[in-house]
């Protein structure tokens, strides 16, 4: 063997100084993340999503079956959890690209800032692109829900943004100005029903002149499927 030949039989990822340490120190014990890490994940980072009382309110508002009565808001909220559990470890990747799109360090690089959240909304065709942008296709299907506005999508950021507690010990971990993994979940379930044609409209079916109505995990079921 040569000495090419020799350091590559001697190369083993355990003996790693770069991914050796994760057996230790990584959650998972292990070089890669276990469906069961995922799992404990998605339900911190949902349970922490669920201290802001205006999630609960908001399904509330939104949902025509919690407002007719045929469901509870803790049963819509089960049903969209649902449908984001399926889908987290994607939504963690997506997470990470964001995350590396910015050029910030330290604690900060472990969260979307504002410029990577609003081309995250571009690329997922939640947004449309500037139509100076060469890379954005301004053309893109749209027939699953319509594209919401910049403002709004800007309005969207800021509201997640906005702890109620801010003397919390998760508000000191907060990134401000920044998308925490749980922001996130709530960006997508907000951000869902935004795009939606009917939560668009103000035009609702019956006569109490609400914003329209749309059925949050449907609505995540379906930004998800087709966007991500």
């Amino acid at each position: 063997l040569d000495a090419r030949e020799r350091r590559a039989a001697e190369w083993a990822l355990d003996r790693t100084t770069v991914f050796g340490p994760r057996l230790k120190e990584a959650d998972a014990r292990a070089f890669y993340e276990t469906s069961t890490v995922v799992a404990r994940a998605f339900e911190t980072d949902w349970q922490r999503m669920l201290l802001e009382p205006r999630v609960r309110k908001l399904v509330a508002a939104w949902d025509p079956e919690v407002a007719q009565g045929a469901q509870t808001v803790d049963e819509e909220l089960a049903e969209a959890a649902d449908s984001l559990r399926a889908r987290f470890g994607l939504l963690l990747r997506v997470f990470d690209y964001y995350c590396a799109y910015g050029t910030r360090e330290g604690s900060a690089a472990f969260a979307i800032h504002e410029n990577a959240y609003h081309r995250m909304l571009r690329d997922l065709g939640v947004t449309r692109g500037d139509a100076d942008a060469d890379d954005v296709d301004l053309d893109a299907p749209g027939d699953d829900g319509l594209y919401l506005p910049l403002e709004a999508a800007q309005q969207l950021f800021t509201e997640v943004n906005f702890e109620t507690d801010k003397n919390s010990e998760l508000s000191r971990l907060n990134e401000d100005r920044a998308l925490m993994r749980w922001e996130l979940l709530e960006v997508i379930l907000r951000a869902a029903v935004l795009r939606h044609p009917a939560g668009q409209t103000d035009a609702v079916s019956g006569d109490d002149g609400r914003r329209g109505r749309v059925d949050v995990s449907d609505a995540i079921d379906a930004l998800l499927e087709r966007r991500v």
